[in-house]
């Protein structure tokens, strides 16, 4: 996945990354530019070019390429556990920069050791545990770690029961459960007037299963007040479901703890102002003559000229008569009536 941003350069030029949230009552912006060579180089000598910190708006160091380091004495010593004066911190620097080599980061290595520890253990944290990235969310499968492997218990979440009725689950209940042996359980259909259990998959459909599946991790999500990004989010699953959970991120007295979700869909459906921000909505158009994507918003367009979005206005259709862009033409009637007749 690193290589694919430069795919279709002939060229190498740095792939720039930056991600802005908040944490811990702090604003922190964390940039990167990675020279990565021209796509499949797997034998290039990557290096980071450019890294930076920013906390509340201050930008606490910038890391260049060459291994070039400024920092702000004033701004760190905010953050920094020690008193050092700035002589000190000239020094230590120095001793940063020799020991830092061109493929590690700044951030987790000299700025972590020597200038702020805690602070960086919690940007880690937020990476680790409230950044939440899912290629293929259509794979996800719940899973329950089990202690003890010989135990063939079946564990039952009330609370997802709950859901799984409301969602339209057609067996009794639904549980976790471990073949004999097996460390990690499973979801399970239970029919407690047979008694038997058979695995979720081969009784309920593929929504159903999807949105167990997923139950949890949105439960957690909203629990800890996460950022959970999905890929094709609500593939197999009924959209009335998906607005409803759109519905639950945008409820403050639900989302207590500012969750976010960030998903992308195929789905124009979801093109709605009751339902979503002009600002939360985003589009990505795919320039043929270079196959790079070009990203933007509903807001980007304004609310006033020719071109400007109102609230007021139906975002759907705008969309298929492409006021907005991002949308191909694709006629395969031509492709099938080349088609050969199939033998038999």
């Amino acid at each position: 996945m690193e290589l694919i941003p430069n795919c279709f350069l002939k060229e190498a030029k740095p792939v720039e990354l930056s991600v802005e949230f908040t944490h811990a009552g702090k604003v922190f912006k964390y940039c990167m530019a990675l020279d990565l060579g021209t796509f499949f180089a797997t034998d290039h000598p990557r290096k980071i070019e450019e890294e930076s910190l920013w906390v509340n708006g201050k930008r606490l160091f910038l890391r260049t390429s060459g291994n070039t380091i400024e920092i702000d004495v004033k701004a760190i010593l905010i953050y920094s556990e020690q008193t050092y004066t700035a002589s000190q911190v000239s020094l230590l620097l120095d001793v940063s920069k020799r020991n830092l080599d061109s493929q590690d980061l700044f951030l987790t290595n000299g700025f972590k050791t020597v200038f702020s520890p805690d602070l960086v253990t919690s940007i880690m944290n937020w990476f680790e545990k409230k950044f939440l990235v899912f290629y293929r969310a259509d794979i996800l499968e719940s899973e329950k770690k089990l202690s003890d492997p010989n135990d063939e218990s079946l564990y039952v979440n009330k609370q997802a029961n709950t859901v799984a009725q409301a969602f339209g689950v057609t067996s009794s209940n639904l549980g976790f459960f471990a073949p004999k042996g097996e460390t990690v359980a499973r979801l399970y259909s239970i029919f407690p007037e047979k008694k038997k259990i058979i695995p979720i998959e081969d009784f309920e459909s593929y929504g159903t299963v999807r949105f167990m599946n997923l139950f949890p991790l949105l439960q957690d999500t909203l629990k800890t007040g996460a950022t959970l990004v999905l890929d094709e989010f609500d593939a197999s699953l009924h959209p009335m479901a998906v607005m409803s959970i759109l519905t639950i991120f945008h409820n403050d007295e639900i989302n207590t703890n500012n969750a976010q979700l960030i998903f992308n869909t195929q789905n124009p459906i979801f093109l709605n102002a009751n339902l979503l921000r002009r600002d939360e909505i985003k589009f990505v158009e795919r320039v043929e003559e270079t196959k790079e994507s070009q990203h933007y918003s509903l807001a980007d367009f304004g609310t006033s000229g020719v071109n400007g979005v109102r609230r007021g206005e139906d975002y759907l259709t705008n969309y298929f008569i492409s006021k907005y862009g991002a949308i191909s033409d694709i006629d395969l009637t031509p492709l099938f009536k080349k088609l050969e007749p199939s033998d038999g």
